[in-house]
């Protein structure tokens, strides 16, 4: 793990690269990589976590890192004329998930009828019933994220399943 940002770097981005160093990239990124990986076998390295490489990146200015425009600054400068236009100019891309997927599965597409066309269900005590239901139809993160929100809800408030 690179060093930790150096107290020099308490205040603006560099505050916020340091918090993301320290807690999100350990934390969330390097594991869901880890995992990946290694559900299909993979050994996986990060070639820009070598420590020596790590702690100049997180010496330098943040003016080289980030600005009002652009991101990752110094790396597109110096692999850019190595990348395809449509690599260089890409934005910044998550680990996303097919929820679109995996909400046309059978037992989703029931579970969306039960929870978000319920108005009885307990999601409809924090979110207006009448605006969720038509999120049973859709296969899209929204829903997905309301589906996440309903079944928190059930195990708060211990009702477990309700309606049909």
């Amino acid at each position: 793990m690179p060093a930790s940002v150096p107290s020099n770097h308490s205040t603006g981005l560099d505050a916020a690269f340091g918090i993301d160093l320290e807690n999100y990239l350990p934390g969330d990124i390097l594991t869901k990589t880890d995992r990946a990986s290694m559900a299909w076998s993979l050994e996986m390295r990060c070639p820009f976590l070598d420590v020596d490489l790590a702690s100049f990146c997180i010496s330098l200015p943040s003016a080289l890192k980030i600005d009002g425009q652009r991101d990752k600054i110094l790396l597109r400068e110096a692999f850019g004329d190595r990348w395809t236009p449509a690599i260089r100019k890409r934005s910044k891309q998550g680990f996303g998930a097919s929820v679109q997927t995996w909400l046309k599965q059978p037992g989703l597409v029931e579970l969306k009828e039960r929870i978000l066309k319920n108005s009885r269900h307990p999601l409809s005590e924090i979110v207006d019933p009448a605006g969720v239901a038509g999120y049973s139809g859709k296969d899209n993160y929204q829903t997905w994220l309301l589906l996440v929100l309903g079944l928190w809800k059930e195990t708060r408030t211990g009702t477990g399943k309700t309606g049909p």
